[in-house]
Order: C-alpha cells, then sequence, then structure tokens
C-alpha cells in the first residue's frame, strides 16, 4: 500500500453521506492528493481514501474504531495523520525493525502545490526500497534522470530564532550508542558519508564525500566570534574507567587512485595552516611528523607551484635547503642570524647538533661547540 500525505488539506462535504456509502463528493479537492491511499477525517469518523475521481472520493469506512455516521452537507473533512499510521511506521515487535519499512509501503509520495492544486511532486519522491541492512530508517530516492534543479536525498532545514539561551542546537544530530560491546577488526561510526559510481559512462569534475560551507542571506548584520566549518570537540570519558589505546581528532588514510592524489590538501586563505598549530600542553609539539617502517620518500618536502623543492627532510635525516643557483641569482639563499658582535650566550644544547651564527661588525661566522669558535671571512 502507498500513503500519500498533504499540508493543509481541508475542505468540505458537497452533498450528504450516508451510512455505508462508500463514496463522498467533496467542495473542493484542490489540496488533496490526486490518488488514494489517504486518511481523511469527516465529522469524528475517520476514512481511508482509496480512489480520487474529480471532486469524488471512494473511502473505506470507520477505520481504526471509529464509528461509521451519516454526515450533512458542508461538514469539515482533513487529511490527517492518526494513531492507526503512526503505529504501522514504528512497530515494537521483537522480529520486526522499528522504522518506515515496518509499514510495508514502496513509496511515500511528497506533494507540491502548483498554484491551483497539490500534486505529487515527483523531483521530491522518497521511493522506499527493499532494505538490505537492519535499519532504522532506510530512504532511497527514485533515479533523477538529466535533473535541471538541485536535487537531495534529504534536506534539513532547521530553524531558530531570537535568544537560543546559550545552548547547542543543530539542524542534524547523528548519535551511535554502544552497551556492553564487542566488535574487533573493523569500525562503527555515527555517521557515514559514501560516495558510489554505479556505472555507465560518467564525466564528473567534481565529487564531494563531505561539503561544509557557510552564507548570509537578506543583508544580516552584528557578529559571530567563532565561525568553524568543522569542529572536533575534545574526547573525554567525563571520570570513567573507559581504557582507550589511541584517539586521533582527525584521521585521513592514504588516497592512492587518480594520476595525483593528496591525503591532505589544502588551499587558499591568509596562511595555508590559519597561522596557528597549538599544542595540547606547554611541554608538547605543536607538530610531529612520523615516518613508516622503510620509508622511502620524503618526511617533508616544500615545493614551487612548478614543483620544485624548496626544502626537504628525508626518512634518513637528510635535510636539504633549496636549489642549485646561478652567479647572479637573487633569491633562493640560505639566511643565518646575525649579531652585531662576537655572541657569548650559551645556546640550548639539541642532541646531534651545533648553533651557527653570523657576527656582522666583524665578518665572522661562528659555531657553538663547548664555547664560541669563528672563522674569519674575507
Amino acid at each position: 500500500m502507498t500513503e500519500r500525505f498533504a499540508n493543509n488539506a481541508t475542505t468540505t462535504l458537497a452533498a450528504e453521506l450516508a451510512k455505508g456509502a462508500t463514496k463522498l463528493t467533496v467542495a473542493s479537492p484542490a489540496r488533496f492528493p490526486n490518488e488514494g491511499d489517504f486518511r481523511i477525517l469527516v465529522g469524528s469518523e475517520l476514512m481511508m481514501v482509496t480512489a480520487v475521481s474529480g471532486t469524488e472520493f471512494t473511502v473505506e469506512r470507520a477505520i481504526e474504531g471509529s464509528a461509521e455516521a451519516a454526515h450533512a452537507a458542508g461538514v469539515e473533512i482533513e487529511n490527517i495523520v492518526t494513531a492507526g499510521l503512526l503505529s504501522s511506521v514504528v512497530t515494537d515487535s521483537a522480529t520486526e525493525p522499528r522504522g518506515i519499512n515496518s509499514m510495508g509501503v514502496s513509496t511515500l509520495d511528497l506533494l507540491g502545490y502548483s498554484g491551483t492544486e497539490w500534486v505529487p511532486a515527483d523531483q521530491a519522491q522518497i521511493a522506499v526500497t527493499e532494505n538490505p541492512f537492519d535499519s532504522t530508517l532506510y530512504i532511497a530516492g527514485s533515479e533523477r534522470v538529466a535533473p535541471t534543479i538541485q536535487s537531495q536525498g534529504i534536506y534539513i532545514q532547521h530553524r531558530v530564532k531570537g535568544n537560543l539561551g546559550a545552548i547547542p542546537h543543530g539542524a542534524v544530530i547523528s548519535e551511535l550508542r554502544v552497551k556492553e560491546g564487542s566488535n574487533s577488526g573493523v569500525g562503527s561510526s555515527a555517521a557515514e558519508n559514501s560516495l558510489v559510481i554505479s556505472g555507465g559512462a560518467n564525466s564528473i569534475s567534481h565529487l564531494y564525500g563531505v561539503l561544509a560551507n557557510f552564507k548570509t542571506e537578506n543583508s544580516p548584520t552584528g557578529t559571530v566570534e567563532d565561525l568553524r566549518l568543522i569542529n572536533v570537540q575534545e574526547a573525554t570519558d567525563a571520570g570513567h574507567n573507559l581504557a582507550v589505546s589511541t584517539c586521533y581528532g582527525l584521521y585521513i588514510g592514504a588516497q592512492n587512485i587518480g594520476a595525483t592524489n593528496y591525503s591532505l590538501y589544502i588551499t587558499g586563505g591568509n596562511s595555508v595552516l590559519g597561522g596557528v598549530l597549538v599544542p595540547a600542553s606547554k611541554t608538547a609539539q605543536a607538530l610531529t611528523i612520523k615516518g613508516v617502517a622503510e620509508q622511502s620518500g620524503n618526511l617533508l618536502a616544500i615545493q614551487t607551484a612548478t614543483s620544485e623543492t624548496l626544502f626537504e627532510i628525508t626518512a634518513a635525516g637528510s635535510v636539504r635547503i633549496g636549489q642549485g643557483l646561478s652567479t647572479s641569482a637573487k633569491n633562493g639563499f640560505l639566511y643565518l642570524p646575525t649579531s652585531n658582535g662576537a655572541p657569548t650566550g650559551e645556546p640550548t644544547s639539541k642532541t646531534g647538533t651545533v648553533a651557527c651564527e653570523y657576527d656582522r661588525a666583524n665578518d665572522k661566522l661562528y659555531v657553538y661547540n663547548g664555547g664560541w669558535k669563528s672563522v674569519a671571512l674575507a
């Protein structure tokens, strides 16, 4: 059975409806679905409309235990959601999943108002197909062929206004709750986004697994103190005794498809990383780059737009700075720290290295090795 729904669908009986009659005439069908099945309330009697022909509704009388009665012309008729409908959507059976699939329906039609009447909005049709998973809610949309407007599987808009009470608000919140769980070797997630190309010849310029954006409408004023398109909050067990071996605020796996691939690609803005890397504590490093066993690639490489390497650190610990220079080069040099006189301070020790600097006043290059040692330059 397919059930249909419409917002603000009301009318009146155009003619008297006798007990036992299975067809009724309405004053206007404009805002109702233009085919069955849908539920209506006539007076205090619930009915199921199984067919629509102009202003004539074919009905099943006295559903869900309501009492059949005669109804005078002019009685109000309303398309409604009933307890029976909701009970078929959500079941408490131990053998059936909770969710829309429990209805056993193949299609739910959302209606659109054409300006004169409510009609099935094919571009918003939701097809509830056979569910290959154990899902609370499983929706597989009908295929859009050559769409001319933006399309979504699900579009949710949550609106708030005024004082928001210093509490969080969200358009969509997904939460995976695990209790007494045991699940070795595979991952579970509160939210998963997958891109699937399911055949045929394709020519697509961009695909996004996740798209986060910000925009304004209707010329707003005022301030937003802190805007974060992606915010990963601190993980905590709230003082409980759950042992977590490793926790990642953000984990990005290796990308191995494509002629060119990046695990992380950042572009635009005043600074690639926003100018700030904040360590976890005063003694923690702001950035750590780790190699893998038997690594042959560089740990770090900084390149120009034409892929010329300006700086690299190899997995073996070699450091390369700059490119070969011409005798007339004006850029590409290694710049050393300088002082206007001989250095006297004792540099902080870094194992396996020495500090160096240039004395501009005396044209000497200094290296610290248990004390400052110098060589004069001419």
